[in-house]
C-alpha cells in the first residue's frame, strides 16, 4: 500500500484466488521467457528501424523509410535520456519517445492507435532516462495509479503488469498510460531527466 492509499499488485493483501496466484507467478517468470524472443527481435532490428516513428519531446509524427536509426542506448532504438513506448507488445510497430514529462497523452498524435493519439495505447515501454525512473500514469494530469519503470528497464508486454483495486479487481497496464513524468533517485519529480 502506498502512502496515498493506492494498492499495488505487488503488495500482500487478502489471499488471491488460484487463478490470480497463477497469473502473478507467471508474471514473475514471463520476462525470462521473452529473452529468446528479444534476441530474435534484435536480429530483425533493420525491419523495425524502417517503421515510421515519433521523434522529439514534442512527439511529432514523421514517416520514414530509412533504415538508419537515431543514436540509441539500447537494442530497441530508444535514445539515451528518453522514455520510449510502442503500440504493440514486444516493442512492435510504431513507437514514440519522450524526454520531458507530459500531462496529457491525448495531445500526442499517433495514427496507429484506435484513438489517433497515444492515450491508452502503449503496450511495451523502455526507460533510457539518464538517471531517473520513468512514471506512467493511469490518468491525464499525473493522476490515478502509476507504474514505475526503472532506468534501463524494459517492459516488453504491459499485459503482464497490473494494479488491484479495493474490490480485488485487476487492471492491466496494457493500453492504459495517459501521462508520464520522471522520478529522481531522491524521490523528487523532475520535468526532465539529466545528469551522469
Amino acid at each position: 500500500m502506498t502512502t496515498s492509499g493506492i494498492r499495488d499488485s505487488r503488495v500482500a493483501g487478502p489471499a488471491p484466488s488460484r487463478g490470480a496466484r497463477f497469473r502473478r507467478s507467471w508474471r514473475r517468470w514471463a520476462p525470462l521467457a521473452t529473452v529468446p524472443l528479444v534476441a530474435v527481435l534484435a536480429l530483425a532490428a533493420p525491419a523495425q528501424a524502417a517503421s515510421p516513428r515519433a521523434a522529439g519531446a514534442a512527439l511529432t509524427v514523421t514517416a520514414s523509410n530509412s533504415t538508419s536509426a537515431a543514436p540509441a542506448a539500447d537494442g530497441f532504438g530508444c535514445p539515451s535520456g528518453d522514455f520510449c513506448f510502442w503500440v504493440d507488445i514486444n516493442f512492435g510497430k510504431f513507437y514514440g519517445e519522450l524526454s520531458a514529462k507530459n500531462a496529457d497523452w491525448t495531445k500526442l498524435p499517433n495514427p496507429q492507435c484506435r484513438t489517433g493519439n497515444w492515450n491508452d495505447c502503449a503496450s511495451s515501454v523502455d526507460n533510457q532516462g539518464v538517471n531517473c525512473t520513468a512514471v506512467g500514469w493511469w490518468d491525464t494530469g499525473y493522476q490515478g495509479h502509476y507504474i514505475f519503470v526503472s532506468r534501463g528497464e524494459t517492459l516488453s508486454d504491459l499485459t503482464w503488469y497490473a494494479w488491484v483495486d479495493t474490490n480485488h479487481q485487476e487492471h492491466l497496464w496494457n493500453d492504459a498510460i495517459s501521462s508520464n513524468s520522471w522520478r529522481t533517485p531522491d524521490l523528487g519529480t523532475n520535468s526532465t531527466c539529466t545528469g551522469p
